[in-house]
C-alpha cells in the first residue's frame, strides 16, 4: 500500500510540475488524456483480470501491466495520427501547413514517451521493490 502512495504522490509531482512550467520545458510533455489512456486503461484492465486494484505487489501483473500500457501508448499514436492528417485537409489561413503537422505530431508521440515511462521505468522500480 505504501508503493501506491509513493506512486501516487510522484505522479501528481511530476505532473504539478510539468502544469507549472506552461509550454515550456515539462509543461510540453502534459496530456491528460495521452496520460489516460496509456495509464488508466491498462490498470482498469489488469485489475478486472486479476480481480484486485492492488495490481502492484506481484511480478506477473506488472509485466502485464506494462506491456497493456506499451500497447496502449501506440493505440495512443495512432489516434493523434489520425487526427493530425484529418487537420491536414483542411488548414486555417496562413497557417504554416509543416508547423501545423509537426506539432500535431509531437503531441501524438506524448502517450508513447508515456508508455515507455511505465514499461521501463516505472515497472522495473516496482518490482525491485516489491523483492
Amino acid at each position: 500500500m505504501n508503493y501506491i502512495k509513493l506512486l501516487i504522490v510522484g505522479i501528481i509531482l511530476i505532473f504539478s510540475s510539468a502544469e507549472a512550467a506552461g509550454d515550456a520545458g515539462l509543461g510540453a510533455l502534459w496530456d491528460l488524456l495521452s496520460f489516460l489512456i496509456v495509464f488508466l486503461a491498462p490498470y482498469l484492465i489488469v485489475s478486472a483480470n486479476y480481480s484486485t486494484f492492488n495490481i502492484f505487489n506481484k511480478n506477473e501483473v506488472l509485466d502485464e501491466f506494462g506491456a497493456l500500457a506499451l500497447g496502449f501508448g501506440f493505440v495512443g499514436f495512432l489516434i493523434g495520427a489520425i487526427f493530425t492528417t484529418g487537420g491536414v485537409a483542411n488548414p486555417s489561413q496562413g497557417v504554416n501547413a509543416s508547423a501545423f503537422i509537426g506539432a500535431k505530431i509531437a503531441i501524438s508521440l506524448i502517450p508513447v514517451l508515456y508508455a515507455s515511462i511505465i514499461k521501463y521505468v516505472l515497472v522495473p522500480i516496482l518490482k525491485t521493490l516489491n523483492k
